[in-house]
């Protein structure tokens, strides 16, 4: 990744932030704002994970045939928070 491409992403990050909450920070003390921003990326990482599915993988004994063949059945759920 070049320097530019890493900038752009992080730009975008903070667009998303922007966008999600608010463009200004409410508090004047330096470290206040520093907490504020760090409660806004808490909020969105549980925001992102919350829409994440969870994939997990099964493995099936196949029943129907003599063989001791195996099936792998991948399920998805949704995170609950």
């Amino acid at each position: 990744m070049t320097g530019h491409h890493r900038r752009s992403i992080a730009e975008i990050a903070m667009y998303r932030v922007k966008q999600l909450f608010s463009d200004h920070l409410s508090l004047r003390d330096y470290n206040a704002q520093v907490a504020e921003d760090m409660a806004m990326i808490c909020a969105l990482n549980k925001i992102t994970l919350a829409g994440m599915p969870i994939k997990s993988t099964r493995c099936l004994k196949d029943a129907h045939s003599g063989n001791s063949s195996f099936q792998i059945q991948f399920i998805q759920q949704h995170r609950v928070l």
